[in-house]
């Protein structure tokens, strides 16, 4: 295989490499006009394998061109912004030395849809990407966000330069937990296709060379108006002295996420299955580090049943998920009548997801798997419970 650059080819060869060993990253291929695109991302990986592997943090999106002529080179053609973790996940020892003192400068989080630009090499036109997508599905709202000159910088800074952009869109159309009444952008952040490395979209440069783009920076937050009880945004993104970033979610952000209810300890068991697959455990971590404030609050137990519940959820969630996806998509050349008679042979259990998708219709596999597993989820809760062994350690508060 042949490559533009040396970057290029390590990251792609990186990040096959960590499909093929860890069943929670995975690649799609989407068939176009000369070739394929192929797309990197994870489902419910944990904060280890994000940490122990150098390519984990850039499977999140990160889309290859692969060209049907095996003589022309495979390219980067979007990198979204490496993963970072909210302020409370992590281990134990890491979490408690975070420190509101060690911030250096902070952002507005929004709660809305990350999107990349980039030119496609299939028709050389500006395209938006989503996490998981070539392009995003409803392009008709993004574009009320978009003016022509904001597209321009954008197809000249990645025409001339190799620079994608990301940024979080927010709309009515596409929310997630906060409401919002306007089409929106926010510039976050933008990385070059040759090196991989960060552009400083912040700079008096930038913003001179592209005031369109810099004009919809991400709001910047005084750090005296770092303010976890704001009810108007999702949170905050703090850099910190050594460069390190993390959300820093509102605590009236976390209320509203109905997922994480601590109210019924019945339900307990299932609502963190339901953050896992809805991938809220960060949310999950984050809330319980801020409940942390007495000695009598048992930190450590309630994040072991958080990361033994998560791993139950990767061990049901990811391979449901995969045996569906996998069944209607090597199987779709098959008539109605053949489909159907092998799905109820061999993925019986899994008739309603499978046939609602082979119609082209959307099924929320997230909620079937609760559904389907939650309830064994009690099972992982309890084992938390039944360990005895005194924590010897300081309660891991966070600083804030």
């Amino acid at each position: 295989m042949n490559f533009k650059n040396e970057f290029q080819k390590k990251l792609y060869e990186g990040l096959n490499s960590l499909v093929e060993k860890y069943p929670e990253f995975h690649s799609k291929e989407q068939k176009v006009n000369g070739g394929k695109f192929k797309t990197f991302n994870y489902t419910l990986a944990g904060y280890e394998q994000f940490r122990n592997n150098e390519y984990a943090k850039d499977c999140r999106g990160a889309m290859f061109f692969i060209p049907e002529n095996e003589n022309d080179n495979i390219s980067l053609v979007a990198l979204p912004m490496k993963k970072f973790f909210s302020i409370g996940e992590g281990m134990p020892n890491e979490v408690k030395e975070r420190n509101a003192k060690d911030i250096k400068e902070a952002f507005v989080k929004e709660d809305g849809s990350l999107i990349t630009s980039y030119i496609s090499p299939v028709d050389g036109e500006l395209h938006f990407k989503s996490k998981g997508n070539a392009d995003y599905v409803n392009m008709a709202a993004l574009n009320k966000a978009l003016n022509e000159e904001f597209k321009k910088q954008l197809d000249e800074l990645y025409t001339y330069y190799d620079i994608c952009v990301d940024m979080e869109f927010t709309s009515p159309e596409n929310r997630v937990i906060k409401e919002y009444k306007d089409y929106s952008v926010s510039v976050l952040k933008a990385r070059s296709l040759k090196t991989g490395e960060s552009i400083d979209v912040h700079s008096e440069e930038f913003k001179l060379n592209f005031p369109a783009v810099a004009e919809k920076l991400v709001k910047k937050v005084e750090l005296k108006d770092l303010d976890l009880k704001r009810k108007d945004i999702e949170g905050f993104v703090v850099t910190m002295n050594n460069g390190d970033m993390f959300k820093l979610k509102t605590l009236p952000y976390l209320s509203m996420v109905s997922a994480i209810n601590f109210q019924s300890k019945e339900k307990l068991p299932e609502n963190l299955y339901s953050a896992a697959v809805h991938e809220m455990m960060d949310e999950v971590r984050t809330l319980l580090h801020y409940k942390n404030r007495s000695d009598a609050f048992p930190i450590e137990k309630l994040i072991k049943q958080a990361d033994l519940i998560e791993a139950y959820a990767q061990k049901t969630y990811i391979p449901m998920k995969k045996e569906i996806l996998d069944f209607v998509e090597n199987n779709k050349e098959l008539s109605d009548g053949d489909f159907t008679n092998k799905a109820k042979k061999e993925c019986s259990k899994y008739m309603g997801p499978i046939m609602t998708l082979r119609k082209g219709g959307k099924f929320d596999l997230e909620n079937f798997a609760v559904k389907m597993f939650g309830g064994g989820a009690k099972k992982e809760y309890l084992k938390a419970e039944e360990d005895k062994e005194e924590i010897k350690s300081k309660p891991n508060r966070l600083k804030f």
